[in-house]
């Protein structure tokens, strides 16, 4: 498959036999741009140093660069998420509110200074400057638990093994009830256990609240996955649960749209330097001339994914598309051409 990209974006296009339908193709195409903003506003489409479509997760210093390999699961959904790569700017402050909104819609987490809980009393959060809004910043944890003198085991949080607050005594209880255990067990440090530092706004870090990030979860965090598959069962009571469905998107399905925001102005509110960043979203469409082995036509690529790095003052858009071919010419030309309007 020959792909003529000119666009500036990172693109891929494969074509494969569909083995639902005998004699015909599967065209998948892929498209990811990079843009970047400025103090004033303004958004360019970064040609130059663009983003390239990730085929694993990339660890970084803020979590993870999510894979952007597309799923089947979602060929006829048109629904876009959204993520946010970044950290909070304290100021010096023991705790500040930080928000996204597009448009009408908003989300808003509480981000707090270093404290911790001994005995049920939480120390006063100490002033910061800068907190990665990541994982292992929100609820959750794991605790090691000794259930006789010679056996520990760790405990985690259900969903989220990475975060803090996860409290002893409920981890252990738990170990309890599945394993026994000896009199004097079992046993856990007693120190000041850390509280998470991230959370959804309003919410309380002790008792430990619910996990919440805009973060791109890493494979070993579980809660976004678990809570599309609490939205399939509320909206969706007598059918089976599609669990590629539930687990097409990353994003908290509260960050998951009808459809793709573009178009719209944003504004982030504490998790950049300058404290402020506005912009417009790019009301870009991604195009795909095809000719396979006799049949042509034109895709439109749908916005699936974006994901927003205010510490680099730039996001990307990540946009597939999907199409099962029937050849009429065998033997016949295979190109696509990637265009912009």
């Amino acid at each position: 498959m020959e792909l003529i990209n000119s666009t500036g974006l990172a693109a891929v296009a494969t074509l494969s036999p569909d083995p639902s339908i005998e004699g015909a193709h599967l065209l998948v195409v892929s498209a990811k741009a990079t843009f970047q903003y400025s103090d004033d506003g303004r958004v360019d489409l970064d040609t130059e140093t663009t983003l390239p479509l990730w085929e694993k997760d990339i660890p970084i210093p803020l979590g993870i660069l999510p894979n952007d390999l597309p799923l089947l699961a979602y060929a006829d959904d048109t629904r876009c998420e959204l993520m946010l790569i970044g950290a909070a700017y304290g100021r010096g402050a023991e705790r500040v509110s930080v928000s996204i909104e597009i448009g009408d819609w908003s989300s808003r987490i509480d981000a707090w200074g270093p404290h911790s809980v001994l005995e049920g009393q939480v120390s006063s959060a100490t002033p910061f400057d800068r907190l990665p809004l990541t994982w292992e910043q929100t609820a959750g944890g794991t605790i090691e638990v000794w259930i006789d003198p010679w056996t520990a085991i760790d405990v985690s949080h259900p969903t989220n093994p990475l975060g803090a607050g996860q409290d002893p005594a409920d981890a252990a209880h738990r170990v309890v009830a599945a394993l026994g255990a000896p009199d004097g067990f079992p046993r856990w440090d007693l120190s000041p256990r850390a509280l998470p530092r991230v959370v959804r706004a309003g919410d309380p870090v002790h008792p430990m609240p619910e996990p919440f990030c805009w973060a791109p979860p890493p494979p070993e965090v579980t809660t976004t996955v678990h809570r599309h598959l609490e939205s399939w069962r509320a909206t969706r009571p007598n059918e089976e649960v599609d669990l590629e469905w539930t687990s097409a998107f990353r994003a908290d399905p509260s960050m998951v749209f009808v459809a793709a925001p573009l178009g719209h102005p944003v504004v982030l509110e504490g998790c950049t330097p300058a404290g402020t960043a506005r912009f417009h979203l790019p009301n870009v469409r991604v195009l795909a001339d095809f000719a396979v082995d006799g049949r042509s036509g034109t895709l439109d690529l749908e916005a699936r994914r974006i994901v927003l790095m205010p510490e680099e003052s730039r996001f990307y858009i990540v946009f597939h598309t999907f199409a099962r071919l029937r050849a009429r010419a065998a033997g016949g030309e295979r190109s696509l051409r990637l265009r912009l309007e």
